[in-house]
């Protein structure tokens, strides 16, 4: 797992994190999607974190990109909603999972800066 921050809006910072996970760990790249997107129903606990509430997503940003999919979401945590930018990748042995997080008043301040982040990411 890695992680870290972005710079301060308004005395809040956003977080990006990456988590890999072994293949065998799922069914398949489908059940992945299913486990952190796709699966999640609004107003119960997400299937990837008892922690999490899914608060929802927007069909239309659900993407396909190379070796993955990308989709904002919603989620609840510890009360405060959240606004997520989730990014899926399946490499030769792994399947990544891609985090943005932000309040609702600073995702769109950061998004650029992620999608930067992003733009640099190399999977070998």
């Amino acid at each position: 797992m890695w992680g870290g921050g972005f710079p301060k809006v308004n005395g809040i910072e956003n977080a990006v994190y990456i988590a890999g996970y072994k293949k065998s760990e799922f069914e398949s790249f489908k059940d992945f999607q299913r486990i952190y997107i796709t699966g999640n129903k609004f107003g119960e606990v997400t299937l990837y974190s008892k922690y999490h509430t899914w608060y929802g997503r927007n069909e239309r940003d659900f993407k396909k990109i190379k070796n993955g999919v990308s989709s904002r979401v919603f989620t609840v945590y510890k009360d405060k909603i959240y606004h997520n930018h989730f990014v899926l990748i399946e490499t030769s042995k792994a399947y990544l999972f891609i985090n943005f997080t932000a309040t609702p008043e600073t995702y769109d301040e950061n998004i650029g800066k992620f999608n930067e982040f992003l733009k640099g990411l190399k999977v070998k």
